[in-house]
């Protein structure tokens, strides 16, 4: 990140990242521990490094980044609903309008349909009624989804919920020099 770039320099950050890009890739992905709680789902993310501030600063950016990866996946699966959905409603309103016109041709057609002269032009009457009753409830429906799906796309809550932000560590945590004094002193006890 620039941000990083900015605050440090070579000097600064230590003698572990070269100035390959791939290399110092590859150091801070080693540096790196990414790991994800099966029944939880909290997903922790750890960096250890020489100096204490670039791991705290480090630490902070995965989170920023995470954020809005996931902010840009979320925003984006809402936005494709929300154009389904509204393809749909645009598809239904052309139905509604079609059954409606038919209705009304109907009912052009057939002034006396309600007077009982004729039982299969009050079943055909009846059957219209329905069919625009019933592309009417999908239409409301669809209407309803298409509002609640912009509603839910221009909220901007957060994704990714930090339970614990970086700090810079108080103690070192490495190396463990008196546990690896003592493991080669018994190794070289042994040989």
């Amino acid at each position: 990140s620039h941000e990083l770039s900015t605050q440090f320099d070579a000097t600064t950050i230590g003698q572990g990242i070269s100035s390959d890009p791939i290399e110092a890739m590859k150091a801070l992905t080693s540096a790196t521990r990414i790991s994800k709680d099966k029944t939880t789902g909290i997903v922790s993310i750890e960096f250890e490094w020489t100096d204490a501030k670039f791991a705290q600063l480090v630490a902070s950016e995965y989170i920023k980044q995470l954020d809005a990866f996931c902010s840009s996946e979320r925003f984006a699966r809402l936005d494709e609903n929300r154009s389904f959905v509204q393809g749909r409603l645009l598809e239904t309103e052309s139905r509604l309008k079609s059954a409606e016109d038919s209705l009304m041709q109907y009912r052009e057609q057939n002034r006396n349909y309600y007077m009982g002269s004729s039982p299969e032009l009050q079943l055909e009457h009846e059957r219209l009624i329905r069919k625009v009753a019933e592309v009417g409830e999908v239409y409301s429906l669809l209407a309803q989804q298409l509002e609640m799906a912009t509603i839910e796309a221009k909220r901007k809550k957060p994704v990714v919920a930090v339970l614990d932000t970086p700090v810079i560590p108080q103690e070192k945590s490495g190396p463990r020099r008196l546990s690896n004094i003592v493991q080669i002193t018994l190794a070289a006890l042994l040989c």
